[in-house]
């Protein structure tokens, strides 16, 4: 009913509505051969969003054709180049490169470096200023990194070395 009267009142929202519901229909079906008539389309209705969005297509159609060939994907990529941006842009400005290396590290190792110390491996004490750290209790064996990053890249990688 609702779409109806919109049609009838404005034809070009309803026209990009349904070359989207094609297009996404196009994408989740990978269906390739579809592709260049869905461009003609989005061409001949004129609706400027669409028109700039096939041109955009076109220029890059190979890689296009290649997403919705092929089985592999740059999501997880992505996604983690996404997250690690984000930490960069809170930390502009803001603490030395220390800081942001550390957040950068704890932000691509994800649970690894918030999980829980074991309770018989370290100690809380406080300092004069009333900040609690965490120190090895005697008897306790040191953690097995080294260097700026210490036991947080033995935690994020599980060796000293390199990441596995």
């Amino acid at each position: 009913m609702y779409l109806g009267y919109l049609g009838e009142h404005a034809p070009a929202i309803l026209a990009g509505q349904r070359l989207a519901v094609a297009f996404l229909r196009l994408v989740r079906e990978r269906d390739a051969a579809a592709l260049a008539p869905w461009l003609a389309t989005a061409e001949a209705r004129g609706l400027a969003e669409f028109v700039a969005c096939a041109r955009g297509i076109v220029r890059d159609r190979a890689a296009v054709e290649a997403a919705l060939t092929t089985p592999w994907s740059n999501g997880q990529t992505a996604a983690r180049v996404l997250q690690l941006q984000t930490v960069r842009r809170q930390m502009r400005g803001r603490g030395g490169f220390a800081l942001v290396r550390r957040r950068v590290v704890t932000a691509a190792c994800g649970y690894w470096l918030r999980r829980p110390k074991p309770p018989d491996a370290t100690a809380v004490h406080r300092t004069a200023r009333g900040r609690a750290h965490l120190t090895p209790r005697s008897g306790a064996p040191k953690p097995a990194g080294s260097g700026r990053l210490g036991s947080a890249w033995t935690s994020c990688t599980g060796s000293a070395g390199e990441p596995s």
